[in-house]
């Protein structure tokens, strides 16, 4: 059913097969006719999705779309300080959807009529159109299933074309006048953005991407946490209000990702800092959970617990995995009881409404199964190590826990993790009984339980 999801909002007019990215909805039930605007939660969002249903499935096209869309926050939604901006309008010149959609005349006056009839063909561009103004959405599911023979073209061949003709489109598209950007930064959306970079370095081994996590982490380092108080928005150079719970918990967990992906220790122990500053300040004590905004705030009613899953995880869900994903790297305990109190304190709503609290119950599968630890034991710049990083990276493993340990251990994950025999060394482990070390990529792999769809 994921799967099929997927292939229908990729093949749908919701994504963007000039530019990349995915707007915020569809109106109707098919996937075609999207609200054009585009923002920066849903696009880090999917992009992490259409990661993990390539390692669980190895089929190129979800690289793919995740590339694309990952390029589409490089390109178009990035600060020159390494934030990322909240969105981009539906609206361009009075209208929704003109910068995005087009008539196969205007598909014509750019390609040719040769080119033109292929590419009208191939996107579903007809006379009739989409939109009240007669342009037609770019989308897949209509084109024929033997275009490629009708044109007397290999497969590999037309979708070698097609990329031509989408590029040749992209280009003419970009002179005309762009949807107005938002272009505040927020904390906690940027948080899932810093995530969705470091994964996909990690999955597609592009250094763009982990540069852009850099820059991003960075950023909210530098501008976004003042006096020990991470805030909540950002714009053109001036930060602004108390974060709320989603945006300490969403930093913390983009920078375990982080962690993950340049072995950066410092990273990590801003999450910690964060964590510690996000317990003190939000969480409930005696019941459990935490409330979304501080105490002592004059301007609120009362303070919400947020359990539900809307366009986001809830606040909580982000915090529970933030600090279970912490509690393993940093050999805390304390931080994994306070994910367990709040998994008891949303008992009762996980019983009787699980689909909507859904991030939550994702916390509770890493509490009641363990994560898988794989620690890495020697220098990082030996191109042995990296062929073990790599080996992790490439599979699709289920909460999994990537260290690395150099010198001398900082927690007990690391503890009595050496090299063996002078070469890079791998532990897999769960609950902290481990198997025997491995050394090489293929002995690694042997050991990891990959799922496989």
């Amino acid at each position: 059913m994921a799967l099929r999801t997927l292939d229908a909002m990729a093949a749908g007019g919701i994504f963007d097969h000039l530019g990349g990215g995915f707007a915020r909805y569809s109106v109707d039930a098919h996937w075609l006719l999207p609200h054009f605007e585009k923002m920066l939660y849903d696009n880090a969002e999917l992009a992490n999705t259409y990661l993990t249903a390539f390692l669980a499935t190895g089929e190129e096209r979800y690289a793919r779309v995740a590339r694309l869309t990952l390029d589409y926050l490089l390109r178009d939604m990035q600060d020159e300080g390494g934030g990322f901006y909240s969105s981009e309008d539906a609206d361009s010149e009075g209208e929704e959807g003109r910068f995005y959609t087009f008539s196969p005349a205007e598909v014509c006056a750019i390609l040719g009529d040769a080119d033109g009839g292929l590419f009208c063909e191939a996107f579903g561009i007809q006379a009739a159109g989409h939109t009240e103004a007669g342009k037609s959405v770019l989308h897949r599911f209509s084109a024929p299933e033997n275009l490629a023979e009708s044109y007397r073209l290999a497969p590999a061949a037309m979708a070698t074309k097609l990329e031509s003709l989408q590029q040749r489109m992209w280009e003419a598209r970009e002179q005309r006048v762009h949807p107005h950007k938002d272009d505040k930064v927020l904390t906690s959306w940027n948080g899932l953005a810093l995530s969705a970079m470091a994964r996909g370095h990690q999955v597609l081994k592009d250094a763009r991407y982990r540069a852009a996590a850099l820059a991003c982490a960075a950023f909210l380092q530098k501008d976004m946490f003042k006096d020990g108080v991470l805030l909540r928005t950002w714009r053109q150079g001036r930060a602004h209000t108390p974060g709320f719970l989603e945006d300490y918990a969403a930093v913390a967990l983009g920078l375990v990702d982080l962690y993950e992906t340049t072995f950066e220790t410092h990273w990590l122990r801003w999450a910690e800092q964060l964590v510690e500053i996000m317990r003190e300040r939000f969480e409930d004590s005696a019941a459990g959970g935490f409330y979304s905004t501080e105490a002592g705030q004059s301007d609120l009613i009362l303070r919400q617990k947020p359990a539900f899953d809307h366009s986001l995880a809830s606040a909580n869900a982000l915090a529970v995995q933030a600090l279970l994903r912490l509690a393993e790297h940093l050999d805390r305990a304390d931080l994994k009881a306070s994910a367990e109190h709040a998994l008891r304190c949303f008992a009762p709503i996980l019983e009787q409404a699980p689909r909507v609290c859904l991030g939550l119950l994702e916390g509770l599968e890493w509490v009641q199964q363990g994560p898988l630890e794989i620690v890495l034991a020697g220098p990082q710049q030996d191109p042995r190590m990296q062929a073990l990083i790599d080996q992790t990276w490439s599979k699709y493993l289920v909460r999994r826990v990537l260290a690395l340990a150099v010198g001398d251990s900082e927690t007990s994950l690391h503890r009595e993790k050496v090299p063996v025999h002078g070469q890079p060394t791998a532990y897999v482990c769960m609950n902290r009984a481990c198997r025997a070390p491995v050394t090489s990529p293929e002995a690694l792999e042997a050991l990891l339980p990959v799922r496989q769809i």
